[in-house]
């Protein structure tokens, strides 16, 4: 399943990047659009996306930035 399948369900997210910072451990960039957001219930869908035994880093922001080329970029590798 798609990670868009998990992170789509989560109440007041606006957009998402999520980066691969190694085996099992993602960071999750948000841009939330309203208080309905939860960290909470974020860890919990993407742990439901990628195991249990995934470390989740949750990162609130007010922009995501778009790449050098002007596209934004959903997932990223950064290892």
């Amino acid at each position: 399943m798609s990670i868009n399948n998990y992170i789509h369900k989560i109440n007041g997210l606006e957009q998402y990047q999520v980066v691969q910072k190694g085996d099992g451990y993602y960071k999750i960039i948000v841009k939330i659009r309203d208080k309905s957001f939860s960290k909470n219930e974020c860890i919990k869908k993407m742990h439901e996306c990628f195991g249990k035994n995934a470390k989740i880093e949750i990162e609130i922001v007010d922009n995501i930035e778009l790449q050098k080329n002007g596209k934004f970029k959903m997932t990223i590798k950064d290892f």
